[in-house]
Formats: C-alpha cells, structure tokens, sequence
C-alpha cells in the first residue's frame, strides 16, 4: 500500500511539475514583454489620468467662477442692506459707480462711494471685510430704466465667454432683467450673474418717506448755514432801533 500510494504521489508530483513548467514556458515570454514595455504603458496610463483631471478642472472652471460671483452678489446684497436699516439710503449716485466702500470704517459728511444717506452719523462699517472683487475688478451699481442693478465690472470675463463692457454693454436703457433670465446674456446654466436693487426689497424706510427725510435735512442744512449770517445782522438791527 505504501508502495502504491508512493507510486501515485511520484506521478502526482511528475503532473504538477510539467504543469508549472508549461505554465512559465506560456507566461514568461508575455511577462518579460510586459517588463520591457512597462514603462512606456505606465507613461501613457499617467499622461491619460492627467489630461482626464485638466480636462475636469477645465470644465468646472466656468461653475467657479459663477459661483464666486453668486457669492460676491449676495455678500453685496447684504451689506448695502444693513447700511440701508442703519442709515436709510436716500439716493444713489445717477451715474452709478464701483462698490469699493464697504470696508470703510468711518467717514465725513453724507455721501460714500455712489450713495447718499439720510443718518451717516448711524454708519456702523465695515460692512465687509473685503470689497468684492472678481479678476480684480470691482462689482458695479448701475442705474438703467428698470432701476439700479449691482453687476460684475468692466473687464470681466463672465463664464458665457462674454466680457463686461465689451461684449455686454449697459446703459440707461439696457433691458438687464431680460439679461438676467435663462438665455440671457447674464445668465449663465440658469444662475442670474447680475442681481437688481430695489429699495423695497433692501429695508428700512420707504423711497417716499426717504424724499421727505432728504428734503428736511436739506432745509436743516441750509438753516445751519444763513444761521450766523442772522446772528451778525442781528446787533445792527437793534442799533438802528
């Protein structure tokens, strides 16, 4: 019995041999194959993933620099409606102007960048800790026939390839809330990159209420001047009496 069982392992062991030897005879030459040219297939393995990842990185180019402007807008958006609640903004400059105020700290008199307000005294900046700024230009308020919108300044390249002041000009009579729908020259995916100001939607008093607050500082400010011109006249009148 041990003789046949040995008979058997011997055979056993004759089978795996040539097994493993036809195996390597088959294996080996595609290995070394795979050796010699390894370096070459790993290359071209890296030169796919890195092409795969710029490729990403530049179509999600656009998505970022949407996002920031959505951001900036909002930041934006907020501020000007505290210094509205704090200090009621009366006017804004016709013209409009760049919004590089927001970090001030104090300031004279009642005007600031392109707006007006009725108690600049109750100014609580900064308001932010940073202008907001994309491509290094600062954000626009605007005054057109639909009223002020706050937009990215001239120079910018908006995600559509379009360039502010170039490409998309605004004026008075620019229609911006046909801009900012889907389709829309400021519409980039369905995300409006422009935002309109309106006063009733920023707080504090009524544009109404805020002509009257600006006519009484008006007559206040002109009592204030012609009040030491009375005061100079008024000992001379009681001489000639």
């Amino acid at each position: 019995m041990l003789r046949v069982e040995g008979g058997r392992m011997k055979k056993f062991d004759k089978v795996f041999h040539e097994f493993d030897e036809r195996v390597d005879h088959a294996v080996l030459p595609v290995w070394r194959r795979l050796q010699k040219y390894f370096v070459l297939f790993s290359s071209s393995l890296l030169l796919m993933l890195m092409l795969l990842f710029f490729f990403k990185v530049f179509n999600s180019r656009s998505s970022v620099v949407t996002a920031a402007i959505r951001n900036d807008l909002a930041i934006i958006e907020k501020a000007l409606a505290q210094i509205d609640k704090a200090c009621n903004i009366m006017s804004i400059r016709p013209e409009g102007g760049i919004i590089d105020f927001l970090t001030v700290e104090k300031f004279t008199g009642s005007t600031i960048g392109v707006l007006n307000l009725a108690h600049p005294r109750r100014w609580k900046g900064p308001y932010a800790k940073i202008n907001p700024t994309i491509q290094g230009h600062h954000y626009e308020l605007v005054n057109t026939k639909e009223g002020y919108f706050i937009l990215p300044g001239r120079g910018v390249r908006l995600p559509n390839k379009l360039e502010m002041g170039k490409d998309i000009l605004v004026s008075k009579d620019s229609a911006l809330t046909l801009m900012l729908q889907p389709g829309g020259r400021l519409n980039f995916q369905g995300h409006p990159l422009a935002l309109r100001l309106g006063f009733s939607l920023i707080g504090g008093d009524s544009q109404t209420e805020k002509d009257i607050m600006g006519k009484i500082n008006d007559i206040i400010t002109e009592f204030n001047h012609s009040m030491p011109f009375a005061l100079r006249v008024a000992p001379l009148s009681t001489v000639m009496c």
